[in-house]
Parts: C-alpha cells; sequence; structure tokens
C-alpha cells in the first residue's frame, strides 16, 4: 500500500516572525468514505490529472485503512481529480482543492424492509433492515400471552 505523502517543511506559524514549526504537507489530501455508512473506505483510487475531466497525465495513490491518502503534484499542474473504487460510483471532478472530501455511493442495490407488528406480540428482527436483493431473511412472529398468530400484512393486503 502506499504511504501517505510525508516531507515535512519549516513553516512559519502564529503571529511572530522567528516562530517555526514542521508541517506535513502532500500537495491533495484524500478523504474517503462510505456515503450510506459514513466509514472510511480502504484501497480507493485517488487520482489527479494534467487535463480537465480526467484527461492527460495522471498520478495516483490509494487510501489507507482510515481511508486517507496523500499525493504531491510533481510533474504536472492537476486540473481535475477522481477516486475510484470497485462497487462504488466513480467521482470525476473539476474542482482542485488541497482537501477533498469524497463520499462514495454504492453501486449495489439495497432495499430498507421495515418490520412491525400489532400490539399482540413482536417479532425477530424488528424496525427497519437494510439488505441487498440476495439476501434471504427469516421473521419470526413472538405472539404476546394470550394471543395467537394470524398472518402476515404486506402493505395492507393478507400475505398469509
Amino acid at each position: 500500500m502506499e504511504q501517505l505523502y510525508s516531507n515535512t517543511y519549516d513553516t512559519p506559524y502564529g503571529y511572530e516572525e522567528d516562530a517555526i514549526v514542521p508541517v506535513q504537507l502532500a500537495g491533495f489530501n484524500f478523504t474517503i468514505t462510505d456515503a450510506t455508512t459514513g466509514y472510511p473506505i480502504l484501497g480507493a483510487r485517488c487520482t489527479i490529472y494534467a487535463g480537465f475531466d480526467g484527461t492527460g497525465d495522471a498520478d495516483f495513490v490509494y487510501t489507507d485503512s482510515q481511508g486517507k491518502a496523500g499525493i504531491d503534484a510533481v510533474w504536472f499542474v492537476p486540473r481535475s481529480w477522481s477516486v475510484s473504487k470497485e462497487g462504488y460510483l466513480t467521482k470525476l471532478s473539476n474542482q482542485m482543492a488541497s482537501i477533498i472530501n469524497v463520499a462514495l455511493e454504492s453501486t449495489a442495490v439495497q432495499y430498507t424492509v421495515r418490520i412491525y407488528s400489532g400490539s399482540g406480540g413482536s417479532t425477530d428482527p424488528s424496525g427497519a433492515l437494510t439488505v441487498t436483493p440476495s439476501t434471504h431473511l427469516t421473521v419470526t412472529a413472538i405472539p404476546y400471552s394470550g394471543y395467537v398468530f394470524d398472518r402476515w400484512t404486506y402493505k395492507g393486503q393478507d400475505a398469509g
């Protein structure tokens, strides 16, 4: 895995001219997260390009386990950037900035299943669940004492 760019430069700090502190700099610092969960994404490819719209010479780096990557433009002046990762939509932009935060959207289809019960019992699981189309979901009806499970309903219709 590639390392974050880590050269240090002496830079004035504060109001005093003689105050010097080492600062880690990278030309472009990416932070990549999952748009749904907010979790960092490991191994996302962050690319800077010499041309607009992802054209021309390019240089890239991969994010670490915290979703961070730094890259310095050494050979060209960057005009655009992109972030890609298998299973996510690619982001491409001509808006260059030293700090680039990107929330990648998954390409996987997901559904929210809401499971609720009436006053005579509960279900396991219950509430809202996020599932993919191939998920096998088992729901158990748990009637309270004195009640008997009658039927499932889906969108107000008898489902058996």
